[in-house]
């Protein structure tokens, strides 16, 4: 038999996550997140999945018995500081929802010659050796979305956030032709949402327990 309360945990941050991503798709300009941030939000998202599933799994019984429920605030408050390390590890990069690599090629290329900035291309990397910048674009398959990744280990992180800048500032004047792309993720949003809390509704009683059994120790 599943388990309501399981299942929503899973699925409810998930559908926050998917929302998210419905808002930033049916903004009318790209919108720039930094790669750390965009990591950091599909982390978020997918906690619930990790907690009833691989932290279920490997659960620390012995702690249990010392703390009770408790446990889980600690797991949970591990997760995330396992992903903060994650993220402020990663290598510094560009997401841009709302623009192929093609466009965000041209975006990076116009700002360059504006500021008078000296670079080189080959394929789809790009270097700025005055900048300390030498990064890869890439498609997220064909969705309208582009990224920008490091490539290599010299890479000046101050003028990566600076470039992170200058490109939100000019693709405020970009529109996006169709906005219809952030339809199917709030649709199913809404969807894993709606099923969720059917699941909760469907059994209160162990919802109530559960709430009880958590705050009664």
């Amino acid at each position: 038999m599943l388990d309501p309360i399981r299942i929503a945990f899973a699925l409810l941050p998930l559908s926050a996550y998917l929302s998210v991503l419905g808002m930033l798709r049916w903004r009318k300009h790209p919108t720039v997140l930094s790669r750390s941030f965009d990591l950091l939000l599909l982390g978020m998202g997918i906690a619930g999945m990790v907690a009833v599933g691989p932290i279920e799994l490997f659960f620390p019984r012995a702690a249990y018995s010392l703390v009770g429920n408790w446990i889980w605030f600690v797991l949970l408050a591990l997760y995330f500081l396992v992903l903060l390390l994650i993220v402020f590890h990663v290598p510094p990069g560009i997401v841009v929802y709302g623009m192929r690599k093609e466009g965000l090629r041209m975006t990076i290329e116009r700002w360059l010659a504006e500021q008078g900035i000296t670079y080189s291309t080959q394929a789809d990397t790009i270097f700025i050796e005055s900048l300390g910048i030498h990064a890869l674009l890439v498609d997220a398959g064909k969705r309208d979305v582009a990224s920008l990744q490091a490539i290599g280990a010299r890479q000046n992180l101050l003028e990566w956030i600076r470039l992170e800048q200058e490109i939100g500032r000019a693709v405020r004047h970009e529109t996006i032709a169709s906005v219809s792309q952030g339809v199917p993720y709030l649709l199913l949003s809404v969807s894993f949402m709606l099923v969720a809390f059917w699941f909760l509704a469907s059994d209160t009683q162990a919802l109530r327990d559960a709430m009880t059994a958590l705050f009664a120790e």
